[in-house]
């Protein structure tokens, strides 16, 4: 109760009152109202082993968008969980949903996993994706014919922290540089720091609801395509001397 759902958001409506009735416009969520808050930690052992903590916040439409998690039983949700992971070689182990406070539109999750296929060897080097748990994974094809327009559904918001704290046995060799994509669909960062031997990855993905014409869609496809190459950015680390 108390929360318009994204499909019914910024809409005339009539609102009957005991003064009869009035035509009013619903709430309109903003993208970091419509939010996804993901911090991630991974801690390496020696062999290459990473034990990986996951928490997120959902927002207003992301919480709709999640919500069916809190609905079903433990075996369902296992199942979703491991068929939307995208982590190589990712074993769960425990999870938990949970809406604190039910008069709210916000849930979180947490996840618990392990991995010994994050490092890809080459050599005396290791590489490493730093996008982890985010990525776009794919690009629309281009339209060259398209009669409709397209929109945005609705404004959100991603931002995602992720903390590697790697083996002793290897450094950081590179890293890449810091990533700013600017266009009239959205915005995009991505930050890359290393201290002692953690590296910390950010990344931030904002999205504005508009509706745009056909000979619009091929500048969103390019859009994502950035996108999609920021996202597959790897670090490579070297053996410790």
């Amino acid at each position: 109760m108390g929360f318009i759902g994204f499909d019914n958001s910024d809409r005339n409506v009539l609102m009957v009152t005991e003064d009869g009735g009035k035509l009013i416009r619903t709430p309109v969520y903003s993208a970091k109202e419509n939010f996804q808050d993901r911090k991630t930690k991974v801690n390496f052992a020696e062999d290459g082993t990473a034990d990986i903590n996951i928490k997120t916040a959902y927002g207003n439409a992301q919480f709709e968008d999640n919500f069916g998690m809190l609905l079903i039983e433990p075996t369902e949700q296992r199942k979703k969980i491991n068929q939307n992971t995208d982590i190589p070689g990712a074993e769960l182990g425990s999870f938990k949903y949970e809406q604190a406070n039910k008069a709210l539109p916000i849930m979180t999750e947490e996840i618990n996993l392990k991995s010994n296929q994050l490092l890809s060897k080459g050599g005396e080097k290791a590489f490493l994706t730093l996008n982890l748990v985010n990525r776009m994974e794919s690009v629309p094809a281009k339209m060259d014919t398209r009669k409709t327009y397209f929109a945005v559904p609705f404004s959100y918001q991603d931002q995602d922290e992720i903390d590697f704290v790697l083996p002793k046995s290897y450094a950081i060799e590179f890293l890449p540089k810091d990533i700013s994509i600017t266009s009239e669909f959205g915005t995009y960062t991505a930050k890359f720091v290393a201290k002692g031997n953690t590296i910390t990855y950010t990344r931030t993905q904002t999205m504005e609801a508009k509706k745009f014409p056909p000979e619009k869609y091929n500048d969103l496809v390019d859009f994502y395509k950035k996108i999609y190459q920021a996202d597959k950015q790897k670090a490579i680390l070297a053996k410790a001397p």
